[in-house]
């Protein structure tokens, strides 16, 4: 076995999907659920989760048996140096759009955690600058991070559900359908965009380096995540009742206000502050360093510096502004590239298919 392969192991791999996958946490994509399903929005959840383990589920199985080591090689392979541009340009778009987004979401909500009097500019350089840092890192150091802090995380949210459940009214979930059947499969549909950030798994693990046991590793990863989102969205909607749920930002925010273990354990903002921050910033580090790959790969760009300083400077000059996505136009936007990059891995996994079977016929 050879020191890539040792590099990428099944616990890694779970770790940093698991981390990936639920950075949309901190941010405000659950209240965009919240507001387009109502009382129904734990089911719509639940829908959208099942809707994405499966797609993943069938990539993975797809994947494994893939030889080519990402999107963009097979991408050339198939069409060509115009596809290997068209899929570069689409995927560098994504981890744009959605890293500023990320920045700005993450940003405020540690604002809101910590320091409610600091100017946003502040908060968003220290997480700019600690995401490139990590981004000249590597891959191994993002793996290391996930490794120490995922297990932690996971205990610490799941103590806030609990303790959130214990003390909410199960009467606010009803009716379970919330404006009705239509309104239940939009959110659904909407909730793709909570876990869109696959791609910056299936892109730093090479398809080459897949096995069953990788596989199983990224759906585990990614149902945990799921599961998380679920019982986010279930406490938040049993504590908080419906209509005055879908006028509030940042449930795990408002969550956190609500922990109760006695007299001497009352809140947890400094510890949820202290991995949301984490969290976060492996996050952003992971979309800079692929950012900074395709790069090198697509446009022959290869000094670190010019490939992560400029959109470092971008995205701190832009997300320091205010209102910049507005609701109505946001969700359109991330629901779209939430769509669309699934679209692309579904695409992936269907030419992966049919290039296999084509090799298994010689």
């Amino acid at each position: 076995m050879n020191k890539k392969e040792t590099f990428f192991g099944c616990g890694d791999i779970f770790f940093f999907s698991l981390a990936i996958m639920s950075s949309a946490l901190f941010s405000n994509l659950p209240s965009i659920l919240v507001r387009t399903a109502g009382n129904g929005v734990p089911l719509s959840a639940a829908l959208s989760g099942v809707a994405v383990l499966l797609l993943i589920f069938l990539i993975s199985k797809k994947l494994c048996t893939r030889q080519n080591s990402d999107l963009i090689t097979l991408a050339e392979a198939r069409f060509g140096t115009i596809g290997k541009y068209v899929v570069s340009i689409l995927l560098l778009l994504y981890l744009f759009l959605s890293s500023l987004y990320f920045l700005s979401e993450l940003s405020e909500f540690c604002k809101l955690l910590a320091f409610p009097t600091s100017p946003l500019w502040f908060v968003v350089l220290f997480f700019i600058i600690a995401a490139t840092a990590g981004a000249f890192g590597g891959t191994e150091s993002l793996l290391r991070i996930s490794r120490l802090t995922v297990p932690m995380f996971s205990t610490v949210f799941l103590l806030l559900v609990v303790s959130v459940l214990a003390g909410s009214d199960f009467a606010n979930l009803f009716p379970l359908l919330g404006k009705g059947t239509d309104k239940v499969l939009s959110g659904s549909l909407s909730g793709i965009i909570l876990y869109s950030d696959i791609v910056v798994v299936f892109m730093l693990i090479p398809f080459s380096h897949y096995s069953k046991a990788r596989s199983r590793a990224v759906f585990s990863g990614a149902s945990l995540s799921v599961l998380f989102v679920f019982l986010l969205l279930l406490a938040y909607t049993a504590k908080i009742p419906y209509p005055l749920s879908q006028l509030e930002r940042f449930p795990l925010y408002l969550l956190s206000k609500e922990v109760y273990f006695g007299r001497f354990f009352q809140r947890m903002d400094a510890i949820l502050l202290l991995y949301s921050s984490i969290i976060g910033m492996l996050s952003l580090s992971a979309k800079l360093y692929l950012v900074a790959s395709i790069l090198t790969r697509t446009f022959g760009i290869t000094a670190k510096v010019v490939r992560l300083l400029p959109m470092s400077v971008i995205l701190f000059l832009l997300a320091s502004g205010s209102s910049l996505f507005p609701e109505s136009i946001l969700t359109i936007i991330l629901l779209s590239a939430g769509t669309g990059i699934f679209a692309i891995l579904a695409l992936t996994a269907l030419f992966s298919g049919k290039e296999r079977s084509a090799e298994n016929e010689k």
